[in-house]
């Protein structure tokens, strides 16, 4: 953990990765927008960051990790 992230909640580092994924898909980032929101993604677990993130391969174009992430979407037993 950095000291920027130091004795923050997992919830604020989550929100500071969101913020972070946005701004990078704004300026073309993809790969790194996806980096974001995964691990936004694992510090709050809600699934917008986890959309997000599938979104970003598929907009960098790697549409094989993309297909295989929207299926894992689909086949996730908790989202009902």
């Amino acid at each position: 953990m950095s000291r920027a992230t130091e004795g923050k909640s997992p919830a604020v580092r989550a929100d500071e990765h969101l913020k972070r994924g946005h701004k990078a898909n704004g300026d073309g980032n993809f790969v790194e927008a996806r980096t974001h929101f995964l691990k936004s993604f694992e510090l709050d677990g809600k699934l917008s960051s986890r959309i997000s993130a599938s979104n970003m391969s598929k907009k960098a174009g790697d549409y094989d990790t993309a297909i295989s992430e929207y299926q894992a979407l689909l086949d996730d037993e908790q989202l009902g």
